[in-house]
């Protein structure tokens, strides 16, 4: 039963964490995220948006 338990611990552990970083991405918004790789050249920016660098 022991083992069992840990298990279920960890497995709680990274449910916690995957709840943690869904609540980060949806309090910043798709667009904070996308908008943010834009200004670091990870995603190819639109025409007409240009960024102070």
């Amino acid at each position: 039963m022991e083992i069992l338990e840990i298990i279920s611990f960890v497995l709680l552990g990274i449910l916690q964490l995957f709840f943690i970083i869904f609540l980060i991405y949806v309090f910043i918004g798709r667009k904070g995220i996308i908008s943010w790789l834009r200004i670091h050249d990870i995603l190819p920016r639109k025409k007409g948006e240009n960024y102070i660098e």
